[in-house]
């Protein structure tokens, strides 16, 4: 057994160094094609609900989100669940948001002078510590025009971008976007019966809940509701590495307060929608995965097929000699093996220096989020695993297929 198995391992490397130089990169660079194509598939297909959720909680949730629970106005008893944020070794640091319906109009000028002129919409307006915000979203980054608002800044506001009638607008709401918006104008805005003009000091633009809500200071908002509590609509918090996040959450269920505020994760706090979506687009990329794979193993049948059809004559006289069947179905077994992993090699190199660290700089730009390419070391491990059995059985087949016939014919190339 081990003679032929050695035996079949000098035909192999044998037949590997007479191959061409072209052909051999030729076949390699089919395999990496093939390869490759299950790693991109998948990369984008996962990765349009992994950035989401993603973006999620960069931009909005936080690693845990606190809100009010349903049908209250607020988080009751906020001053104890911020003391215990601040004694608890998992925070890195928290944002206390409170938040309101508003309605916002612009060119309020000339819709006084003709109603149908009005350019106004409903939405949730933040009010935000702009320092604690920073340091749990980086809201300041998402600002594309103008600036953030200033800590106590009272007057001024930044409008996220989704509000907006302008080209890079995509309207998924249904809802009338404003009109002439601009950095250095003014809104009308009219929160709690309140209606005040606001000058808008900033443009925000995340792909993500920060387009479509309004950001003012906290101290004026809280004025504006008539709120002389601190008793927050939500607490975004960041903990010291985003594993913590369950921990968290158990940790804070755990406490006296548990009943007055809903405790949830960013992937939690994302919504069943998000989570439905992920778990279609795995199955989509699992299903399109095993096609790559059905086609992966096709390609390297016919590649092997055509490289032992073209042997045949020689195939007979090793078997004419006397080399053992086993021993000729083994080199070609092991130049399947050879090719193949040469081909994922390749493969792997340009996915993970090439592609994935381009798409890291230059993201697909999708309407709802920017796309990277998701990277699961598990599963690529187990598509490596799946193309190598694929491959050996494609280089076995068809060698056994070409053996099993009569040595004359093979000798006589029939």
């Amino acid at each position: 057994m081990m003679r032929n198995l050695s035996l079949g391992w000098y035909l192999a490397k044998r037949a590997i160094a007479r191959t061409g130089t072209i052909s051999k990169i030729f076949i390699i660079f089919i395999m990496m094609l093939t390869f490759l194509n299950l790693l991109v598939v998948r990369g984008v297909l996962v990765g349009i609900p992994d950035s989401s959720l993603e973006n999620t909680r960069n931009d909005d949730t936080g690693d845990v989100l606190v809100s009010r629970n349903d049908g209250e106005l607020q988080i009751e008893n906020t001053f104890e669940i911020t003391k215990y944020l601040d004694n608890s070794p998992l925070i890195d640091n928290y944002s206390v948001r409170y938040s309101s319906s508003a309605t916002i109009e612009s060119d309020f000028g000339r819709s006084k002078k003709d109603s149908t002129n009005a350019s106004r919409r409903t939405a949730t307006v933040v009010g935000i510590n702009p320092i604690d915000e920073q340091a749990v979203t980086g809201l300041d980054r998402f600002v594309k025009e103008g600036r953030m608002i200033e800590s106590g800044e009272t007057g001024s506001v930044v409008i996220g971008q989704g509000l907006l009638d302008d080209e890079a607008t995509a309207n998924f709401t249904g809802e009338d976007l404003l009109q002439n918006v601009f950095v250095g104008g003014k809104v009308l805005m009219t929160i709690n019966g309140f209606t005040k003009e606001y000058r808008v000091v900033g443009i925000a633009s995340s792909k993500g809940q920060t387009d479509n809500r309004a950001f003012i200071s906290d101290s004026e908002l809280r004025s504006l509701l008539g709120r002389s509590n601190l008793n927050a609509s939500e607490i975004a918090i960041r903990t010291i590495d985003p594993s913590f996040d369950a921990q968290l959450v158990t940790n804070l269920r755990a406490q006296p307060f548990a009943n007055k505020a809903q405790f949830e994760t960013s992937l939690q706090a994302a919504g069943e929608f998000l989570n439905d979506i992920k778990t279609i687009f795995d199955f989509l990329s699992s299903f399109v995965g095993l096609i790559g794979v059905f086609i992966s193993a096709i390609t390297i049948f016919i590649i092997i097929f055509v490289n032992a059809v073209s042997r045949r004559q020689e195939i007979g006289i090793s078997r004419a000699i006397g080399v053992p069947q086993t021993a000729i179905i083994t080199s070609y077994f092991l130049q399947s093996i050879f090719y193949t992993l040469s081909g994922i090699g390749a493969a792997l190199v340009v996915f993970f220096f090439v592609l994935d660290s381009y798409f890291r700089n230059n993201p697909i730009d999708f309407p709802f989020t920017d796309v990277y390419l998701s990277v699961d070391s598990f599963v690529i491990l187990l598509q490596v695993l799946i193309l190598l059995v694929a491959g050996g059985l494609a280089g076995y087949i068809p060698a056994r297929m070409i053996i099993k016939q009569k040595l004359l014919s093979l000798i006589l190339g029939r």
